[in-house]
């Protein structure tokens, strides 16, 4: 339930998360770097995510939410992806087919400067 009340103030929290990519991008990181749990911030990080997509409409975006944030959400965990990259993954996710040759280079190169 506690959850439920995050969710749905961040979905009204238009002056600082303007933007649903900022909002969403802002619930996926906070869950995943804020450690609300002993383990299963990743996955929890990613399902309370793709629930705030269900609630707002956009139920036939998670499962390639889902997909494409698996190895995501370790990055974001291991400080290899700040929240500035996870924005513009996350916006890439809901508006574009797939990630442009420009962010998969983005990743690549967090990775391998980790």
């Amino acid at each position: 339930m506690a959850f439920l009340k995050v969710l749905l103030n961040i979905q009204k929290m238009d002056l600082y998360y303007p933007n649903f990519e900022d909002k969403l991008t802002h619930l996926f990181f906070s869950i995943n770097k804020n450690h609300c749990f002993n383990d299963g911030n990743k996955r929890a990080s990613i399902a309370l995510s793709a629930y705030f997509l269900e609630i707002n409409n956009c139920g036939f975006i998670i499962p390639k939410f889902i997909e494409k944030m698996e190895n995501i959400a370790v990055d974001v965990a291991d400080n290899k992806i700040d929240k500035e990259l996870l924005l513009e993954i996350i916006y890439s996710v809901l508006y574009e087919y797939d990630f442009s040759e420009e962010l998969k280079l983005k990743i690549v190169l967090v990775k391998i400067n980790s």
